[in-house]
C-alpha cells in the first residue's frame, strides 16, 4: 500500500485558474488516513500555505517541499532542510543577470519575492537575506536561448531547472525535490516502494523516476512523460484525483 504521496502544484494539482478542484480536494482529504500527502513546489512556502490549509495539512505531522527542495519544513514551519544560495555564488550570478534582461529576474526569500530592478543596494540585500531561489521569466524561445549561454562555471555552482518552459530557476547545487523526498521518507521510515510522485515540469523528473509509481500529467513536458510510469489526465481535468483513486483502490 502506498504510504507517501508527493504532488507538484502548478500544472499538476492546481488547475489553470490556480485552484484545487473540489474533486481533487475531496480525494486527497479522503486519503489522509492512509498516506502522507506532501505538496512539492518551486514556490515558496508562503505562497503554498493557503493550499496546505485547504487540504487540512497544516500540522507538524505533515511536510511541505518549497523552492524545489531548498526549504523543506514540517507544516508548523519548523525547518528540516534550509539550503539558501551561497553568497559568493550569488555575486557571480548577478554578473550574468545584468547581461540578460535584468528586469525579468526575481529573488525569492523566505516570505517575499523581489524583482531585480527593485533592489537598491544589491550587495547589502544579498548579505542581509537568505535567498533560496532566483528565477527568470521570459518567452520559451528566450529561455532556450538563455540556457545555451550559461557558463560552465555557473552550471557547477547552481542547480538549474525549469518548472515551466517559460521559467528558469537557480538554486543551491545538489538541492532538488528528490533530495527533499529522500530526507522526508527517511524521517518517516517509508521505503521508496511505498511512494507516489506526481508532476508536470522538468523539476519533477527526478522525483517521478525515484518513486515506485511516478505519474506525469497529460499537460506535462514530453521529457516528464517519458520518465513516468503512468500518464493521467490534465490539471484541468482532475488528473491528480483520478490517478490517486486508481492507484490507492487497486
Amino acid at each position: 500500500m502506498y504510504k507517501l504521496i508527493f504532488i507538484d502544484l502548478d500544472g499538476t494539482l492546481l488547475d489553470s485558474k490556480q485552484q484545487i478542484s473540489q474533486y481533487n480536494c475531496e480525494v486527497i482529504k479522503s486519503l489522509e488516513a492512509q498516506a502522507k500527502i506532501v505538496l512539492s513546489s518551486a514556490r515558496g512556502f508562503y505562497r503554498m500555505k493557503k493550499y496546505v490549509e485547504q487540504l487540512d495539512l497544516l500540522n507538524s505531522n505533515n511536510y511541505t517541499i518549497s523552492y524545489n527542495g531548498s526549504l523543506t519544513i514540517d507544516n508548523l514551519e519548523n525547518k528540516i532542510i534550509n539550503e539558501s544560495l551561497e553568497k559568493n555564488h550569488l555575486f557571480e550570478l548577478i554578473k550574468f543577470i545584468k547581461m540578460n534582461d535584468p528586469h525579468k529576474w526575481y529573488f525569492h526569500c523566505y516570505d517575499k519575492k523581489i524583482n531585480f530592478k527593485d533592489i537598491e543596494n544589491m550587495n547589502e540585500f544579498i548579505l542581509a537575506n537568505d535567498i533560496y531561489k532566483i528565477n527568470c521569466v521570459l518567452s520559451e524561445a528566450h529561455i532556450e536561448k538563455l540556457r545555451k549561454t550559461i557558463p560552465d562555471k555557473m552550471n557547477s555552482m547552481f542547480q538549474i531547472t525549469s518548472s515551466f518552459p517559460t521559467h528558469i530557476s537557480f538554486a543551491k547545487k545538489g538541492i532538488t525535490k528528490l533530495e527533499a523526498i529522500k530526507k522526508i521518507s527517511s524521517n518517516l521510515n517509508i521505503d521508496k516502494k511505498d511512494i507516489i510522485a506526481i508532476g508536470d515540469g522538468e523539476n519533477d523528473i527526478e522525483m517521478i523516476q525515484y518513486a515506485c509509481c511516478g505519474v506525469a500529467m497529460e499537460n506535462a513536458m514530453d521529457s516528464v512523460k517519458a520518465a513516468a510510469d503512468l500518464i493521467t489526465d490534465s490539471n484541468d481535468k482532475d488528473g491528480v484525483g483520478k490517478v490517486l483513486v486508481k492507484l490507492i483502490n487497486n
